[in-house]
């Protein structure tokens, strides 16, 4: 499983990058270049989430239970890149479908990596708290993440202002409770449980030749 994540996101990643890189050599000059830095935090959820695995697997209470809270303040960077899709403008001489692709590439990456990342701890939750409670975990997680993507895009926050501004942080979510906040929440928030389920496909074991 490790394997499959690490290559779908380098190969996302390596299509942004080169997508990217064409785009600048075109137009002799760099744009989109967020791109590149959103796509590495995206990445920091499921390096998270391997790391959450291995302690987990070692015993390591304490350690996996930090490094759950760090994978929930950090999953909204995901899915977060979904949202740049609001920098899609014309842009001559490249043209704007140059851009959707581009735009693209960084978003499924964002996505798998957020998807990946959520089946991972909630196969660590299931073994530890049974999977009904897993499952909700998985669930209110992403509806948080939502929230979260809600709070960097329209509030301009970050995970780590969770660390180093929690109160004012806490202060803007209540201030947030709106309509468009509850759209943006739910939204990316099924979008983000509807690409872990697609991706949530148990492998089907291969049927013994009959021998005649």
């Amino acid at each position: 499983m490790a394997r499959r994540d690490l290559v779908a996101l380098a190969m996302g990643s390596a299509l942004l990058l080169g997508l990217y890189l064409a785009r600048a050599q075109y137009c002799g000059r760099g744009m989109f270049g967020f791109l590149l830095f959103n796509t590495l935090l995206a990445w920091i959820p499921w390096l998270l989430a391997v790391a959450l695995g291995y302690a987990a697997r070692r015993g390591a209470r304490a350690t996996a239970a930090v490094l759950g809270l760090a994978w929930l303040a950090f999953l909204p960077n995901a899915p977060y890149l979904l949202t740049d899709f609001l920098h899609l403008r014309a842009r001559p001489p490249v043209p704007i479908w140059y851009d959707v692709l581009l735009l693209g590439a960084a978003s499924l990456t964002g996505m798998l990596a957020g998807a990946f990342s959520l089946l991972r701890v909630e196969r660590v939750a299931s073994r530890a708290f049974g999977a009904p409670a897993a499952r909700a975990l998985a669930v209110a997680s992403t509806v948080l993440a939502g929230f979260g993507i809600y709070l960097g895009r329209f509030e301009r926050f970050n995970s780590w202002d969770l660390a180093v501004r929690p109160f004012t942080v806490l202060t803007h979510s209540l201030d947030a409770l709106r309509p468009r906040a509850l759209v943006v929440t739910l939204a990316c928030a099924a979008l983000l449980l509807m690409t872990a389920a697609a991706l949530d496909v148990p492998a089907q074991p291969s049927r013994p030749k009959r021998s005649r």
